[in-house]
């Protein structure tokens, strides 16, 4: 497991956080994949299988 810390960054009434492009380029994820956001102690953001995602 690879442990990164990020910051939140603001972008009109949103917040984002930057995904390093080596930790994209090594799971395949593109602009425009659909990842979900699990939030229970921690928060955990996973690729979303299907339509318009890259299959691993």
């Amino acid at each position: 497991m690879e442990k990164v810390t990020r910051r939140l960054i603001r972008i009109g009434h949103s917040l984002f956080v930057n995904i390093p492009i080596g930790f994209c380029r090594y799971h395949q994820l593109k602009t425009g994949d659909t990842v979900e956001v699990i939030t229970e102690k921690n928060v955990t953001i996973r690729l979303l299988q299907g339509e318009g995602n890259h299959g691993k």
